[in-house]
């Protein structure tokens, strides 16, 4: 009867001591939790001295891990884990080298951010997720991921990262964001379908996104280095396209598009002498405007029908602006603008009622910026 009893206190006592959320503060919490094969809370530990971690035994958390803001850790281990039902954080250890979750298969948000010593990452057996986000680590590779499905995608400021590969990935429900990563980095996507949010990416040698359908908000391509990219199966875009600044970018192709909801932004693309019939070929509807710059001499939208916003082109190249006003006549609801290097564009700027040129994002700013100006008279009145 003694030995049942004490069964049973036992029992009771690691039921507690696994269904609490708990603080760490040394190894021996996190030793302390082996027994727990399911952590039924969260686990933080913040502004730890310890130089490691390891909590082999846990299995599952039902809850989030959060390990932060200490300076002196260099290694986190979770061997045995393969579930988080919250978030897996691993933010701001300035010292930590490496993270081990190599059997972690299903996770809510995992977020490693400002770790800039992370430099062996184990994570290739996650297959179901939430959000994913690696920022400011010494990582130079992303590959070997499972999921199919994310709510958001960041791969950001990591100076070493030359390969970004999610080669299962096929729908992002909110934004993607590939940045300031190696300036050689490339990024695949070669089975993404969809992204309902806005997407960058920026300073890449290489991208693929060539299967992708469907964009919800703004595309943009900023400060890339490859000559050349394709939209091969886009046929749905919900607000803006913004091509900017790309270094050596001559040629895109964006074959099936027939309407955009938004705007055309291409601006400051030194290479990007031509905006031929295969940039938009079956481009017919731009509910927004469409705002050109650069060094073309020849911009063509061979079955452009209707531009609500208006046309703006500014070159330095030998452009025929009168050319092209001939060919958008009727076409423009908005005003038209062509400034270009050769004599045949003088007269070749006309104006006439409508939206402006930008992207709707654009109107938007301007009318923010009047009411700013509006509260600022209220005040100034009152004041």
């Amino acid at each position: 009867m003694k030995f049942i009893s004490l069964s049973i206190l036992l029992a009771s006592y690691v039921a507690g001591q696994c269904s609490n959320s708990i603080t760490i503060n040394s190894q021996g919490d996190a030793s302390g939790l082996s027994s727990c094969s399911t952590f039924t809370g969260d686990i933080n530990a913040n502004a730890i001295s310890a130089d490691s971690l390891d909590f082999s035994g846990i299995t599952q958390v039902k809850g989030s891990i959060t390990i932060s803001n200490s300076f002196n850790l260099k290694s986190v281990n979770f061997p045995d884990l393969k579930s988080v039902s919250g978030s897996f954080n691993l933010l701001n250890n300035t010292q930590v080298i490496s993270l081990n979750t190599a059997q972690l298969s299903s996770c809510g948000n995992f977020i490693i951010s400002n770790n800039p010593n992370l430099r062996t990452l184990s994570i290739n057996s996650i297959s179901t997720i939430s959000g994913f986000s690696i920022i400011n680590t010494s990582i130079d590779s992303i590959s070997g991921l499972s999921f199919k499905n994310a709510t958001f995608i960041d791969v950001s400021a990591n100076s070493y990262l030359n390969k970004i590969d999610f080669s299962t990935l096929t729908n992002i429900n909110g934004f993607i964001n590939i940045a300031d990563n190696d300036s050689g980095s490339t990024a695949n996507f070669p089975n993404l379908l969809s992204i309902g949010g806005n997407s960058t990416f920026r300073g890449l040698s290489s991208l693929n996104v060539s299967n992708v359908t469907t964009l919800v908000d703004t595309f943009n391509l900023n400060g890339n280095s490859f000559t050349s990219f394709s939209l091969d199966k886009l046929s749905n875009v919900s607000k803006d396209i913004t091509i900017f600044s790309n270094s050596q970018l001559s040629s895109f192709k964006v074959p099936l598009l027939t309407s955009i909801d938004g705007g055309i932004q291409i601006r400051q693309n030194p290479l990007l002498l031509s905006i031929d019939e295969d940039a938009f070929p079956n481009l017919a509807t731009v509910k927004g405007g469409v705002d050109i710059n650069g060094t073309m001499t020849n911009v063509t939208f061979p079955k452009l029908t209707r531009i609500d916003g208006a046309f703006v082109l500014s070159t330095s190249g030998n452009a025929d602006c009168n050319q092209i006003k001939k060919t958008l006549t009727g076409v423009y609801r908005g005003t038209f603008s062509c400034n270009a290097k050769t004599a045949s564009s003088s007269g070749g700027s006309s104006s006439s009622s409508g939206s402006s040129a930008a992207p709707r994002s654009a109107s938007f700013n301007s009318k923010l910026a009047g009411s700013i100006v509006a509260i600022a008279l209220i005040a100034a009145t009152f004041f």
